[in-house]
């Protein structure tokens, strides 16, 4: 037997709309249904979006990646006095979440607003940033709440998610879109226990920063024009979720094997918990007496990685 993993992807299209993109911030709950009493907010450049929700929600600790001088040199004195009326944290690196005092508290919502590796654009250093990232948050599994939610904001394409791919008309260039992309629920699947719930329209209300070194006024702005807020929680249906095939190849004399009967007799011999997470079987390939089929594994209701997949066979 001989086997073979490509990554794909499923997608289910779940998009709300509407008003500020601040009051999904400041809900009252989660969309796990919990009450919101505490928030963590991580990497926040000029701390406005933390300025604006702790207007709504007191019990918010504020964080930047950058020292306080480096906020200083980047967005001038304002932002270090927003820094100082906030108790601000700084020098929080959002991927080692346990190494700080705060990683005994337990928070409701975590926000985590355009993550990026400072410097030039790599995709493959971002989806690590968001892989460690969600580790960070699970590994502690006080951090979050049971009932809590993660709301990662990203540019327009980034995440990866039908939303961002359903208007391409051709296949091929939405797969080189997706490839292009953070591959945010595949990222999260690392976790054990992040899901996808939800993907909202991002409406901006607060100014969102680059992390290019410049200073004062020429701090570059994000575009986050079809930005989307990606809304993550430890239970539910994920409405995106990553899959994996796994090609079973198989030798049989009987040229009747082509049968649906074969297929059958194949997933027979599969282990109830991979039977669990088999969404599609179909013979893809022949020669002789040689015969391909090919599984696809997914789950909407736990998170499916792609080293968890491999160990199903």
């Amino acid at each position: 037997m001989r086997e073979k993993f490509i990554y794909i992807i499923v997608f289910f299209h779940f998009v709300y709309g509407g008003a500020l993109s601040l009051n999904r911030y400041v809900a009252s709950e989660t969309i796990a249904g919990g009450r919101v009493n505490s928030v963590l907010v991580l990497g926040d450049g000029d701390l406005s979006c933390s300025q604006e929700i702790a207007k709504y929600i007191p019990n918010l600790i504020s964080t930047t990646f950058d020292s306080e001088k480096e906020i200083l040199s980047k967005y001038t004195e304002k932002a270090i006095q927003k820094a100082k009326e906030l108790g601000t944290i700084h020098n929080v690196d959002a991927r080692k979440l346990d190494t700080y005092p705060f990683c005994n508290q337990c928070f409701d919502r975590i926000i985590f607003n355009f993550p990026h590796v400072p410097g030039k654009m790599n995709i493959r250093d971002n989806r690590q940033l968001l892989q460690d990232f969600f580790v960070s948050v699970t590994a502690n599994n006080r951090l979050l709440a049971s009932h809590g939610e993660v709301l990662i904001a990203l540019l327009s394409g980034q995440g990866g998610t039908e939303i961002e791919l359903q208007d391409y008309d051709d296949p091929s260039i939405a797969l080189n879109a997706y490839r292009a992309s953070f591959q945010l629920d595949a990222c999260a699947a690392l976790s054990g226990s992040l899901r996808l719930r939800c993907v909202e329209n991002f409406k901006s209300f607060y100014q969102a920063r680059g992390h290019r070194h410049s200073t004062g006024v020429n701090v570059r702005n994000l575009n986050t024009t079809n930005a989307k807020i990606h809304i993550l929680a430890k239970s539910g249906i994920a409405v995106s979720t990553p899959a994996y095939t796994a090609e079973l190849h198989v030798q049989c004399q009987d040229a009747d094997a082509l049968a649906v009967s074969m297929i059958l007799t194949v997933f027979s011999h599969l282990d109830n918990v991979t039977k669990s997470y088999v969404a599609q079987i179909s013979l893809v390939d022949s020669y002789r007496d040689y015969y391909a089929f090919r599984f696809v594994l997914a789950s909407r209701q736990e998170p499916l990685s792609r080293e968890k997949a491999n160990n199903l066979w």
